[in-house]
């Protein structure tokens, strides 16, 4: 259970038939989800232009999931490096477009930002 008014994540499993509260650490109150293979933690950060407290999956390693925007933008900044070690070996812009599927326009962007 996570308040977003007070930030507080409280954990209770199922045991015996009852369910009972289980201790977080409260600096960084985390749970893992055996069955899942994930976890839930208290996050903090912007996400749709909010920054606060948020509740967020993590990985095994502990790693917090990426969002979709997260992801997107992961992808954007890869794409431009892409396009930017192919330019500075020696491609043409429409070569380099002609590869990566985006316009000469959209290359000749990412060759400005140099």
């Amino acid at each position: 259970m996570f308040s977003r008014y007070t930030n507080r994540v409280r954990f209770f499993q199922l045991t015996g038939g009852r369910y009972q509260e289980q201790a977080l650490e409260l600096a960084q109150p985390r749970i893992w989800i055996p069955e899942l293979r994930l976890g839930l933690g208290l996050w903090q950060g912007e996400f749709e232009g909010v920054m606060r407290s948020w509740l967020r999956w993590y990985d095994g390693r502990g790693n917090w999931i990426p969002t979709d925007a997260e992801r997107a933008m992961q992808a954007e900044t890869q794409l431009q490096q892409v396009v930017l070690n192919l330019l500075q070996q020696g491609m043409t812009v429409e070569q380099v477009a002609e590869l990566t599927g985006l316009s000469v326009d959209q290359v000749q962007a990412v060759w400005r930002t140099l």
